[in-house]
């Protein structure tokens, strides 16, 4: 029973991960609470079906992500880049990021959001931090930028958030696909740093979303995981080998032990 439970505890914490390509009929309104206007297609993504770009108020992912120091939260989520819906002249094309409240919208002025990473007006690398609960406030940093990326090309997103004692490793990233979406990624930009959120590290559970509304025109395969630090997967491997094994000595003890005659 000991083994049984640990095994299971190892698999759940390492598979707590999900991907949505919005192939199937009613999944992003399965799986996401919209507070604008995305729209789930059957067409237009990159191997089917995908969700048109609304406005800076993202939709949230239902399920919650547990909190915890050493482990790494990740959203990410691919975007057709494209000169039509420019916008206002500027603005952000994708946004991947963190909120408490899967009622709440991906936003700045979202009562509950804590972190996201973003790709905006045509070239820069942006994170946002609100260390506190409640509306506005926080800080929108620039880390870099890249010369103008094409149009008409599928990118990829990617923000990670790792809790440590007193901080978090923040981690950005932006791949090109290609025009299709399926060529071999080439990394744009990487880049981490570290930030402080006092309201994220006292949360029990958060929520990914993604959002953009700019030189976009779908959003597809968004992910939303939670990894635990690897050296407590290994710890836990160890511990499931070790227990394992005296299991196995004692039924063997048990087998080869001779049953005196009465």
């Amino acid at each position: 029973m000991k083994l049984t439970f640990l095994i299971w505890w190892l698999v759940m914490s390492v598979a707590s991960a999900a991907d949505y390509q919005f192939n199937t009929p009613g999944e992003f309104a399965a799986n996401f609470n919209n507070r604008d206007s995305y729209v789930q297609t059957a067409s237009g993504g990159i191997t089917g079906g995908a969700v048109t770009r609304g406005t800076a108020a993202g939709p949230v992912a239902v399920n919650s992500l547990s909190v915890g120091i050493g482990m790494t939260l990740s959203v990410a989520s691919s975007f057709y880049y494209t000169t039509n819906n420019p916008g206002s002249g500027s603005g952000s094309s994708a946004v991947v990021g963190f909120v408490g409240d899967s009622a709440e919208p991906l936003d700045f002025f979202s009562s509950s959001g804590y972190f996201w990473g973003e790709f905006a007006s045509d070239g820069g690398l942006i994170i946002a931090n609100k260390p506190n609960i409640g509306f506005g406030g926080g800080t929108l940093q620039t880390i870099g930028s890249i010369s103008p990326a094409p149009y008409e090309h599928w990118f990829r997103l990617e923000f990670d958030a790792t809790r440590q004692v007193t901080d978090w490793q923040l981690r950005l990233r932006l791949s090109d696909l290609g025009a299709d979406g399926l060529s071999v990624p080439v990394t744009l930009f990487d880049q981490a740093t570290t930030r402080v959120n006092p309201a994220m590290a006292n949360d029990a559970e958060v929520f990914g979303g993604f959002s953009g509304y700019y030189h976009v025109s779908a959003f597809d395969n968004v992910s939303v995981a939670a990894v635990p630090e690897p050296s407590m997967t290994v710890l836990g491997l160890a511990g499931a080998g070790i227990l394992f094994a005296a299991t196995w000595l004692r039924r063997a003890k048990r087998r080869l032990t001779p049953t005196l005659p009465t």
